[in-house]
């Protein structure tokens, strides 16, 4: 949210092992950096094909020399890269939940932007259940 790109981050309570803390650091910057060249694959693509392409009824160019053998390469790597993209999504937003209804810490509640002004009272909740136990 906001707070993230404010440098503000609320910790997660309890904290998660290291490991994960470095897992989930390499899932986020996969995933900047698969949104970053998915599209420009598959604009290269279109670039590189000899087929008309537009945008809006729009014609837009190509390269001088087009090349179907290169411009199906590229498709393949798009298509490719899009479904690992997806994939990811898909195993954050399991991860996530997993982290709220499973291991119950703030993981969740840190994402979204309305639930995490509670963290406080969340991290109390967490302390105090861990004080009964002892």
């Amino acid at each position: 949210g906001i707070a993230h790109w404010r440098g503000v981050r609320p910790p997660i309570v309890p904290p998660p092992p290291a490991w994960q803390d470095r897992l989930a650091h390499l899932v986020q910057y996969v995933s900047y950096v698969l949104l970053l060249v998915t599209p420009l694959l598959g604009v290269a693509n279109r670039l590189w094909s000899p087929d008309e392409w537009n945008v809006l009824g729009i014609s837009l160019p190509h390269v001088s020399v087009t090349d179907k053998v290169f411009s199906h390469q590229l498709e393949d790597i798009h298509g490719t890269l899009g479904n690992v993209l997806m994939y990811l999504a898909s195993a954050h937003a399991a991860m996530a939940l997993i982290h709220h209804f499973v291991l119950r810490d703030s993981t969740l509640r840190r994402m979204l932007p309305l639930w995490s002004r509670k963290l406080p009272r969340h991290a109390d909740l967490k302390g105090a259940s861990v004080a009964k136990k002892d």
